[in-house]
């Protein structure tokens, strides 16, 4: 297993060494979409109220813990039917309250993608280190997910791979930029946008430490989606960085 791990983050680093190749090609040739985004209703009150739905209900592993008090061999797949359903409520309450729209994912730009993924690694990364040198403890060790996923077994590693690179980067995108986002911006303007759920953003991960570096990729995220007109760019350049941060997980696992 420690082979595995080790073999997994060499690729890993070899991809992100080829990936940062690409992003100096597609930085010097990419252009600004000018698909502008749909027009959001300017209701952030009731933006900011389905998200604490959402939070409250099923963010919180709810199921899994009380799951686990009584039949604690069935933890793990309480776990993953609980993100499941997390999910699902998500889609259909932001459908629900109007916050789909299919001009949300016109306009993609590779360039802008890459652009977003190079910024939010060196911004978070950044803040990490922050963080660390002024309270001397590090937010990535910290990380709640680290522990859960030493204490997962081999055979649900590729449902939580899956989780933590393409479910949860989609559905989070969708909430926090492609709603909360679009929603404060139409009433209080797109800096109080950005500002704010990237607050939520860093809040609703419901983890103290990480919260700084999640502000701070939040409104990395925020910028790109509301500077291309496009989830589709936020949601890859989310999706490369929770790989990034998946492999490094793999190097600290015992």
């Amino acid at each position: 297993y420690a082979a595995l791990q080790r073999l997994s983050f060499s690729l890993l680093a070899v991809s992100c060494l080829i990936l940062g190749a690409l992003i100096v090609v597609a930085w010097t040739t990419g252009d600004e979409s000018t698909t502008p985004p749909p027009s959001p209703d300017g209701q952030p009150l009731k933006a900011m109220a389905v998200l604490f739905l959402w939070d409250l209900s099923s963010r919180h592993l709810l199921l899994p813990g009380m799951v686990s008090l009584f039949r604690p061999e069935r933890f793990w797949t309480a776990v993953l039917v609980g993100q499941a359903f997390s999910y699902a409520l998500l889609w259909a309450v932001v459908a629900t309250a109007g916050g789909l729209h299919r001009a949300q994912f016109r306009g993609f730009r590779w360039a802008w993608a890459a652009r977003g993924y190079l910024l939010c690694t060196v911004t978070i990364l950044a803040t990490d280190a922050l963080v660390t040198l002024l309270t001397g403890s590090s937010p990535f060790l910290k990380n709640p997910t680290l522990a859960v996923l030493a204490g997962a077994p081999s055979e649900v590693w590729p449902f939580l791979v899956l989780l933590l690179v393409v479910l949860g980067p989609c559905f989070e995108e969708l909430l926090f930029r492609g709603y909360l986002l679009g929603e404060i911006s139409a009433k209080w303007g797109t800096k109080c946008g950005l500002l704010l759920s990237s607050l939520l953003f860093a809040l609703a991960h419901g983890a103290l430490w990480n919260a700084p570096s999640l502000f701070a990729g939040g409104l990395v995220l925020g910028w790109v989606a509301t500077r291309t007109g496009s989830l589709g760019v936020s949601i890859l350049a989310h999706s490369l960085w929770n790989l990034t941060w998946l492999g490094m997980a793999l190097a600290t696992l015992p």
